[in-house]
């Protein structure tokens, strides 16, 4: 409530009522830009940040060629030779003793050698040339029993052996055979299974006939089956007949279940 202007009154008039708001004149014009203020002093410097951590180093540049070599010195020249000894002086020769007489002279001997050696006459021994699965100068009457061998621990020497399978047979002829003569037979033998043997068979022959002359026989389970493993096999053959020309190896094989016996390095010489 208002109180009355009127002193004299003590009691208070009501308010009249509000007048309606008056339009809002019209926008002066605006007034000129007031001069820029001085710049603010600059603020003190921040503190630097952290370094960044070091990146990878680079790979190494290529070395630069080498340079050329220097001239080699000069050979110093050689030191002198020192001076010879003297001569030792020389023993006295002792005196030569008195010759003894003369012993009588003996009845010229008589050359009793009638076994010339030819050296190695087994061709192919080593089994190192086949024509197909049959070594080169070899025989058979099993071809589909033979085979070339050239695993490894298979083969006594060189590069390749040959195996034989259960009744299979090789045989070669050589020459020539001198009558009285005595000669040496020889070979290497493996087994690929236990129940495989050998037997060789040796045999002079003349223009008709034939004579034993030796054999070698290895039964079942006495032949080697460890790989790298092969048993020697000699024997001396008998006194070669009258008329003897040439002499026949023959090598048998009994095996059982498709067991095999290897064979290399056969050798036959005069002794």
């Amino acid at each position: 409530m208002n109180r009355c202007n009127c002193k004299k009154c003590c009691f208070c008039c009501p308010p009249g009522p509000k007048g309606e708001r008056g339009s809002p004149g019209e926008k002066g014009e605006k007034g000129e830009q007031g001069l820029r203020g001085k710049q603010g002093e600059q603020g003190e410097r921040g503190s630097p940040g952290k370094q960044g951590e070091q990146g990878e180093r680079g790979s190494p540049g290529k070395q630069g060629e080498q340079g050329p070599k220097g001239k080699q010195g000069e050979r110093g020249s050689p030191g002198k030779q020192g001076e010879p000894g003297p001569p030792g002086k020389q023993g006295e020769q002792g005196k030569q003793g008195e010759q003894g007489p003369k012993g009588e002279q003996g009845s010229p001997g008589k050359c009793e050698c009638c076994c010339p050696s030819y050296g190695e006459q087994v061709e192919n021994g080593g089994m190192e040339f086949f024509r197909g699965d049959i070594p080169a100068g070899w025989e058979t009457t099993t071809p589909e029993l033979v085979e070339q061998v050239t695993a490894q621990g298979l083969v006594h020497s060189g590069d390749s052996s040959v195996s034989l399978g259960g009744g299979g047979n090789l045989s070669q002829i050589v020459s020539p055979i001198h009558e009285g003569c005595f000669y040496e037979f020889s070979f290497f033998a493996h087994a690929e299974g236990a129940n495989a043997g050998i037997t060789a068979v040796l045999t002079f022959l003349t223009s008709d006939e034939e004579f034993p002359a030796g054999e070698i026989v290895v039964r079942h389970q006495d032949v080697p089956t460890s790989n790298r493993v092969f048993s020697y096999y000699r024997t001396i053959t008998e006194q070669a007949p009258f008329d003897a020309e040439a002499l026949r190896i023959t090598f048998e094989v009994t095996a059982q279940g498709g067991q095999l016996i290897d064979i290399d390095d056969v050798s036959f010489s005069s002794l």
